[in-house]
């Protein structure tokens, strides 16, 4: 199941910076939703008015901009992400951000915009606030807000609407604060902790199919992947464009797992050592009751073999997980060696 992780706070947070270095360093497990307020600024959104009615005025006008565009962009990109290999999708702010920037409760910001409060809440799976620089350093903060057009707010204004988009979010079960002392290095270095509890657990059934399923897949990629000669499971693999390595722990459903994006250069300088142990594989999606079903058609050695997997967030949705009709003929292998990708990367198909 996908997973939605807003990362909030004041202005001038380096929420830019480390939500980039996040999508740098996991590849496309993770997909970047941009600010909206920052999407409307820059496609003509007038800046706020002078005085302080007009103020409140325009503020309450530009909520009622922002919070259909965050809904519908926030849906399209989980409807993108279910046919992609994304497992979690980071939003730059979300709803509740609203009621901070008017200065009004959780409460009334819901009634007023004719929100559900616990269907807000439980949106979004984490929420990460990172704390405005203003709170630390004042001046390194009015050095950043000249270089961007679209920070108004002055250093105290900064302090005080932190303080409310952290308030905004204090029910929120999964809430974690990040002090602005940690600086952009120390943030990183906590967000991708954070981030790896939903990315370094792998829990997964896997099935073997007669054939390639008749209904068209979302979306389809080719895989190249080879393990290389270490006692521990230890696999280099490209998909399209990105190049990756993965560390498997032991298990069958459920084991850990470690994926992370590498350059294509150190993909290529591996790939000999993967000699005798390498897949070519076809990867078909199929979005499937809030999941994505993963279709393998294996190349080579290996033609004619088709298994199918599915990944899980929890024990208990995997044993709750029926398959689609068009599965049909499937046989669970989930428990069988033999269809560990490091065993058919020896080229023998299973009998």
């Amino acid at each position: 199941m996908i997973k939605l992780v807003v990362i909030d706070g004041g202005p001038c947070a380096y929420k830019t910076s480390v939500m980039k270095g996040i999508a740098k360093h996991f590849g496309s497990q993770v997909t970047v939703v941009p600010e909206v307020a920052s999407l409307l600024f820059s496609g003509g959104y007038p800046a706020p008015l002078e005085g302080a009615e007009n103020r409140n005025l325009w503020l309450r006008w530009f909520q009622q901009s922002v919070l259909p565009v965050q809904i519908g962009i926030e849906n399209t990109y989980k409807l993108l992400a279910e046919q992609r290999t994304t497992r979690i999708i980071l939003c730059d702010r979300g709803i509740l951000t609203g009621a901070a920037y008017l200065g009004i409760s959780t409460e009334q910001f819901l009634q007023e915009f004719g929100l559900d409060r616990d269907s807000v809440i439980g949106r979004y799976d984490m929420v990460i606030h990172l704390e405005t620089i203003a709170a630390s350093n004042p001046e390194r903060y009015a050095l950043l807000k000249s270089s961007n057009p679209a920070r108004y707010e002055s250093p105290e204004e900064a302090v005080r609407i932190d303080k409310e988009i952290k308030r905004a979010w204090g029910d929120h079960p999964n809430l974690h604060v990040l002090s602005s002392e940690l600086g952009p290095k120390g943030i990183d270095r906590v967000v991708g902790r954070l981030l790896s509890s939903y990315l370094n657990t792998e829990i997964e059934c896997k099935y073997r199919l007669p054939a390639v399923p008749k209904v068209d897949p979302a979306y389809s990629q080719v895989i190249r992947q080879g393990y290389l000669p270490t006692q521990n499971e230890v696999r280099i693999r490209q998909m399209g464009d990105e190049y990756f390595i993965t560390v498997k722990g032991e298990g069958t459903h459920s084991r850990e797992e470690c994926e992370r994006l590498i350059d294509s250069w150190v993909f290529e300088l591996l790939w000999p050592e993967t000699s005798g142990r390498q897949i070519l594989k076809e990867r078909h999606f199929y979005p499937f009751k809030g999941a994505t079903l993963e279709v393998d058609s294996y190349q080579g050695q290996l033609s004619g073999l088709v298994t199918m997997e599915c990944e899980f967030t929890s024990k208990e949705e995997m044993d709750a997980f029926t398959l689609p009709e068009w599965a049909e003929g499937a046989i669970d292998v989930t428990n069988d060696p033999r269809y560990k990708n490091k065993n058919l990367a020896k080229g023998d198909i299973p009998e």
